[in-house]
């Protein structure tokens, strides 16, 4: 009897110590995956990547370099290239990367480096699909495919555009079947600098280009995606192209 005892005491130690040695590895791990994450947070942002008629242009914060990547036709990833620092003020840094060839792309994105080589962020081309990155990457059409949030103003080729705010937003909510999509309309400003003129405008997602003066404006999306959360509106970005009218 006296030796179950012993030996159920002994259970007791080791099940306690091993408990403890838990208990401590979780820890530890808990703090270096917090540490990773604020990391994450505080170096290589990305925020901007956009195209020119020959450039992508990729705008971050503490990147040591940045690489873009396309997830292709045949569903892999390849590399295309590495962007090329063009300036750097404070903190922040632009660089851009000729485009390449035409290739079959289902996605397009790039990362953001540090001085180690670590991927510290990663961020979309906003325009997805073959065909339509395809179109609007590879086309004759002078144009410039850039986001900005309410408040900001984009600048092409003699035109300012300032997206004023957000004057409805009736899309459908994510995992929601609806009879009908719904819509974004947004309010800008528009002024062409060697014309003179100015204008204020509204436009949706439902429409096709916007003809301000010579230029061709379309909403090509809009995030974040609807939920039953409110969206705020400095939470909204637009992507939209500008094409020089040819016709």
């Amino acid at each position: 009897m006296k030796k179950d005892w012993i030996a159920v005491g002994i259970s007791v130690v080791l099940l306690g110590g091993f408990l403890v040695y838990m208990s401590a590895t979780n820890s530890t791990s808990s703090i270096e995956t917090e540490n990773i994450s604020k990391t994450s947070l505080e170096t290589g942002l990305i925020y901007g990547f956009s195209a020119t008629d020959s450039n992508f242009v990729i705008e971050t914060v503490d990147a040591a370099s940045v690489e873009v990547f396309v997830y292709s036709a045949e569903k892999e990833v390849v590399s295309i290239g590495q962007g090329h620092l063009v300036e750097s003020y404070g903190d922040k840094q632009t660089w851009i990367m000729s485009l390449p060839d035409p290739v079959m792309a289902r996605e397009i994105y790039v990362t953001g480096l540090d001085s180690e080589g670590n991927t510290m962020d990663r961020f979309d081309f906003p325009v997805k699909g073959i065909s339509e990155i395809y179109k609007v990457l590879w086309t004759d059409i002078p144009q410039k495919i850039t986001t900005f949030s309410v408040g900001q103003k984009v600048e092409y080729d003699g035109l300012k555009i300032v997206l004023n705010k957000i004057l409805e937003d009736s899309r459908c909510v994510t995992g929601v079947v609806c009879v009908q999509t719904g819509r974004i309309a947004v309010d800008i400003s528009v002024e062409d600098v060697f014309s003179g003129e100015k204008g204020n405008y509204t436009i949706t997602t439902n429409d096709d280009e916007f003809l301000a003066g010579d230029y061709l404006i379309k909403i090509l999306s809009v995030m974040p995606e609807k939920t039953i959360e409110e969206i705020s509106m400095d939470e909204y970005r637009v992507t939209i192209s500008i094409i020089t009218d040819s016709k």
